[in-house]
């Protein structure tokens, strides 16, 4: 299969849920007719409700969104500027419809990007045909060559390890924090992904395990970080060609969530640490009741959280859920906004499911119980409008953490966690299993 082809030709399954997913059958008993019926009926609204600005502007996906990311960024240029003269009365004119449009796609997106027009979306979101087009493919044939070497010599690495056998020219040691050893072992895990199954099918596996080490060989400074898998999945399965879901990957990683899932020479994430000990500052203080239960059953909150970062939500939300949230990272206009945007949905996701926290026995129970909770949060409405109720970037968020550290509101402690959710040999404790 070519990088272009089409992913959903080897996805056909026997169910498929309310945004039109194919599902396998043993997932159907959690989509009730009633259910489905409703996110159909909103699906249809919100279809109509895009098309009907659309028409007003004389619009397609593409150029609104086109529009409404050049006024952002005029706006962010001239934020500090005045202007005088009659001569900008017209410039004026044209802000002002702009901002109306921008105001205008903002709740539209904040209600959700209908199924039919997602692709379409998040491909002007994330600005994906201004990358390099043909790239991919180059990237890709360098990324194989060298997985096929480095896996090679782990092969050999093991064999002589396992007979203890000393051989001289074998290698010395096993890549185990290579990226291509890293892909190899969560391509299996992205398959059998129990409580909600992505892709398995032989062939989209492979497109996933492309997507990945390409984007690996060209980002160097992210190589792979565990939960990419998922998010590249999700990626694929709903712009449904490989090189789109390559690119799209690609400006998550190097744009709109630039840093995020870097690691530093030892294998330990950056940013999303950082993103994981900020919101159990934000917890300490916008949730207080939540933080004190939590202390007093020693349960660290960032275990949990980190998870919820690194996969963007994949491996602990309904699908209706990810993809609406995704909806509203993916329009930010920034690392920061999309990065500020994420830390607010994971406290809304904490306000909405805080009796399950307050009232557990126990810090086993208080996990479970959240899990459980988060994993049947199909109302993603709700959570959005939670969100969006607090303001705020990630400096901003930082800022106003800072501010209260130093009034003594704040006691959370940023040390680093106590387990590496970075690549490596022996790792044992990973994102793929804190579901």
């Amino acid at each position: 299969m070519s990088a272009s082809s089409s992913l959903l030709g080897s996805l056909r399954r026997t169910h498929s849920d309310a945004y039109g997913f194919d599902l396998p059958a043993s997932s159907s008993s959690l989509h009730s007719a009633v259910s489905s019926a409703f996110f159909r009926r909103e699906e249809d609204e919100r279809f109509d409700a895009w098309n009907l600005l659309l028409d007003e502007y004389d619009l397609d996906v593409r150029r609104a969104v086109s529009r409404v990311q050049a006024c952002c960024c005029s706006s962010r240029t001239n934020s500090s500027e005045l202007g005088d003269g009659d001569e900008e009365d017209d410039d004026d004119d044209d802000n002002n419809a702009d901002l109306t449009l921008l105001a205008q796609m903002r709740s539209l997106v904040t209600a959700g990007v209908p199924m039919a027009l997602r692709r379409d979306a998040w491909r002007a979101f994330l600005n994906v045909n201004d990358d390099g087009v043909g790239d991919y493919e180059t990237h890709l044939a360098a990324a194989n060559e060298e997985a096929a070497r480095i896996l090679e010599e782990r092969r050999l690495f093991l064999a002589a390890s396992a007979s203890k056998v000393k051989d001289p020219s074998a290698p010395t040691h096993g890549h185990g924090g290579h990226w291509a050893v890293q892909i190899e072992k969560d391509i299996p895990r992205t398959a059998n992904f129990e409580r909600q199954p992505l892709i398995a099918n032989d062939v989209a596996l492979n497109m996933l395990r492309n997507i990945l080490r390409a984007h690996a060989r060209k980002n160097l400074h992210v190589g792979y970080s565990q939960g990419l898998n998922f998010v590249a999945s999700v990626l694929l399965l709903v712009l449904d060609k490989e090189e789109d879901a390559f690119y799209a990957l690609c400006r998550l990683t190097e744009d709109r969530l630039k840093g995020f899932w870097d690691t530093s020479d030892d294998g330990s994430l950056l940013a999303a640490t950082e993103d994981s000990d900020l919101l159990s500052a934000l917890v300490e203080m916008h949730l207080p009741t939540v933080h004190r239960r939590l202390h007093a059953l020693g349960h660290d909150l960032r275990a949990l959280s980190l998870s919820w970062l690194l996969c963007l939500w994949v491996n602990s939300l309904p699908w209706q859920t990810v993809l609406r949230i995704w909806d509203v990272i993916f329009f930010e206009p920034t690392a920061d906004a999309a990065r500020g945007m994420i830390l607010r949905v994971c406290l809304a996701l904490l306000d909405l499911n805080a009796d399950v926290v307050v009232n557990a026995g126990d810090g086993a129970e208080a996990s479970m119980a959240l899990r459980s909770r988060v994993a049947q949060h199909e109302d993603a409405t709700t959570l959005l409008v939670c969100a969006c109720a607090r303001r705020g970037s990630l400096a901003d968020l930082q800022r106003e953490v800072a501010t209260m550290s130093k009034s003594g509101v704040v006691s959370v402690s940023m040390s680093p966690l106590p387990v590496s959710f970075g690549p490596g040999d022996d790792t044992t404790t990973d994102v793929q299993h804190m579901n």
